[in-house]
C-alpha cells in the first residue's frame, strides 16, 4: 500500500452509496454516491485508481474503488487515533 499518500480529504464510508455489485463504475456515479471530486482526483493523480474511458466517461473498476475507500477510512481512523493520543 506504499502508493497511498495521506491526504486531508475526509469521507464517511457509512454515507457512501455505491452499487458494489457492479464490475465498473464511472466518475459521475461516484460523485452521486458521495465521493468528493477532490478525493477522486487525488486517487487518480497518485495512481491509486486507474481510470479508463468508455463513451468519453472516466470509468473505474469497482473493486479498486472499494480498496481505496477502505484504505481511506483506515487512514482517517489512524490520524484520528494519533490526534487522540497526542491530546
Amino acid at each position: 500500500m506504499a502508493k497511498f499518500e495521506e491526504n486531508d480529504i475526509q469521507i464517511d464510508p457509512k454515507e457512501i452509496d455505491l452499487d458494489w455489485s457492479q464490475l465498473i463504475t464511472d466518475e459521475q456515479e461516484m460523485l452521486e454516491a458521495g465521493y468528493p471530486l477532490e478525493l477522486i482526483a487525488h486517487w487518480v493523480d497518485n495512481n491509486i485508481l486507474e481510470p479508463f474511458s468508455v463513451d468519453n466517461q472516466r470509468q473505474f473498476y469497482t473493486q479498486d474503488v472499494f480498496k481505496a475507500t477502505v484504505y481511506q477510512a483506515m487512514e482517517q481512523q489512524s490520524v484520528a487515533d494519533n490526534k487522540e493520543v497526542m491530546d
